[in-house]
C-alpha cells in the first residue's frame, strides 16, 4: 500500500469510529451555526523612515585663502514604501 491509500485508508477507519458512517442523522442541527469565514488577502501599503547616504562636492578654503573640493557625505531622511500581505476575514 502507499503512503497515500494507507492515510485515506486511515480518515475512514477513523469516521467510522466516531458514527460518520453509521449515524441516519445529519450531526448538524438546525439550531447550529456552522459556517466558514470567507477570508481574502488584501495589499497593505505602509511607510517607513530610512536614511539615506549621499555625496556633496564641498569647497573648503585654506588658511592662506586658496580653495580646495571635498567629497562629504551628507544623510536624508526619506520615506519608502513597503507593501504587505494582510489576510482579512468575513
Amino acid at each position: 500500500m502507499s503512503r497515500t491509500t494507507k492515510k485515506i485508508a486511515a480518515a475512514c477507519f477513523a469516521l467510522a469510529l466516531m458514527g460518520g458512517f453509521a449515524s441516519p442523522t445529519p450531526s448538524a442541527h438546525a439550531g447550529d451555526i456552522c459556517y466558514e469565514p470567507h477570508c481574502v488577502y488584501k495589499t497593505v501599503t505602509t511607510w517607513v523612515t530610512t536614511r539615506v547616504p549621499f555625496q556633496r562636492k564641498i569647497t573648503l578654503y585654506k588658511p592662506c585663502g586658496t580653495p580646495y573640493y571635498v567629497w562629504k557625505t551628507f544623510y536624508k531622511t526619506v520615506k519608502v514604501p513597503v507593501t504587505h500581505r494582510v489576510k482579512v476575514c468575513y
